[in-house]
């Protein structure tokens, strides 16, 4: 292991109070869960849950110690708390699915590996994951020492956020090896804009960024056993691990909210007239239409904009209504519609929910008809039904921000 003698922070020096903020947050949180799992009479999810959130706070914590230029022997022990509360837990599957959860695992693994503190634990990590069924190339492959290959062209819809890893992996020639793993990194963060985590430098959450790392990348790297002599890799790989100087961001902060909202106001394509303020909640996907997504991909918007030729607004609400029944049956109105006003006019709201064919949890769809000049707008909001408390409040701020002008 290369230790880290005297301490040097490996990112953006301004970053520095976010990050002990981060680790304070964090290690509060420890406390609690700490505590509470020592209370009697809790059910088994709550454990699950409790557990999940000590294994991932300590990841957390061990990240941003990095990200301030910690000792590789300080960051060692809070990765094996993590590790500790990771293989405590049984529920690993439903996280395993998401990107967010793969990568969790796969920034625990590679610690591991980084700081030589994985092989005593292989077989047990291998036991746990193939008794839950759960397989993974890079998972596979960091866990064996680099024996298993899978070829890209038959990766499922997941791995395939990881492919030039993955075929990295598989090269045997390791020039091209570089060249792959270079190449995944030019594109990692913006792969990674539905993690929570994404955003999170320039954002007014003091306690949310722990450091953008890509620590699966220097994993494979070290399996191979690839010579770095430069940073050519960018600065989201971590080159400390291979007695390099970080290749430190020169990117600034974005500042006061103020300035961010003038960028963030957008129109509506081809009625340029019609501006909604997507702030920094929402990421516009569409080109044609509104097609705005959240940065957890847990709450979308759809709009498109009709010209009212004479028709009037009941029945573009109505057939609005028809329509989404004949498309999407699972979906019943919860409630009485209700007849708003907002800035940019009137607008009837409907509330509808239903499970959708192949899944087991209410999703919720709130429907919007708004008027406006000679136009009618339809806007649908989709969330998870457990979800709309804390949705409410973006949906409401969107709604409140469109104009027409």
């Amino acid at each position: 292991i290369f230790l880290m003698i005297n301490m040097q922070q490996r990112d953006l020096t301004e970053r520095h109070q976010r990050l002990t903020k981060l680790i304070n947050s964090r290690a509060s949180s420890i406390e609690m869960y700490s505590a509470t799992l020592l209370e009697k009479e809790l059910s088994e999810e709550i454990q699950e849950r409790l557990k999940y959130g000590l294994y991932s706070n300590f990841i957390e914590i061990a990240m941003a110690k990095y990200s301030l230029g910690y000792s590789f022997s300080e960051i060692g022990a809070d990765v094996e708390k993590a590790y500790q509360w990771f293989i405590k837990r049984t529920s690993f599957i439903g996280e395993c699915k998401s990107l967010d959860g793969k990568d969790k695992l796969l920034n625990l693994l590679s610690l591991l590996l980084l700081l030589d503190k994985l092989e005593d634990k292989k077989e047990h990590i291998t036991n746990i994951l193939a008794s839950n069924k759960l397989s993974f190339p890079l998972v596979r492959f960091i866990l064996s020492g680099g024996a298993y290959r899978k070829k890209a062209q038959s990766l499922s819809k997941l791995e395939a956020k990881y492919t030039e890893l993955i075929s990295a992996c598989a090269e045997q020639d390791d020039d091209k090896a570089r060249l792959t793993i270079k190449s995944y990194l030019a594109g990692w963060y913006k792969s990674r804009r539905s993690a929570y985590w994404w955003g999170e430098h320039a954002s007014n959450n003091t306690t949310g960024y722990f450091g953008y790392w890509c620590f699966t990348s220097a994993a494979v790297a070290k399996i191979k056993g690839l010579n770095l002599t430069n940073t050519s890799f960018g600065e989201y790989f971590p080159y400390s691990f291979f007695a390099l100087p970080e290749q430190i961001s020169t990117a600034k902060q974005k500042k006061p909210q103020a300035q961010q909202n003038s960028a963030t106001r957008i129109a509506y394509p081809k009625l340029p007239k019609l501006t909604l303020d997507i702030g920094s909640a929402w990421i516009n996907e569409s080109q044609d239409r509104l097609g705005l997504i959240t940065h957890d991909e847990a709450l979308e918007c759809a709009g498109t904009v009709y010209a009212s030729e004479g028709a009037s607004f009941e029945s573009f609400i109505q057939s609005r209504h028809s329509a989404l029944v004949k498309q999407m049956p699972w979906y019943k109105l919860v409630g009485a519609a209700k007849l708003r006003e907002l800035p940019i006019g009137k607008a009837n709201e409907q509330l509808m929910q239903g499970v959708w064919q192949g899944e087991s949890e209410t999703t919720s769809y709130l429907v919007y008809a708004l008027a406006f000049d000679q136009y009618f707008l339809g806007l649908t909001f989709t969330f998870m039904a457990k979800e709309q408390t804390k949705y409410e409040p973006v949906i409401e701020q969107l709604l409140a921000s469109i104009r027409y002008q």
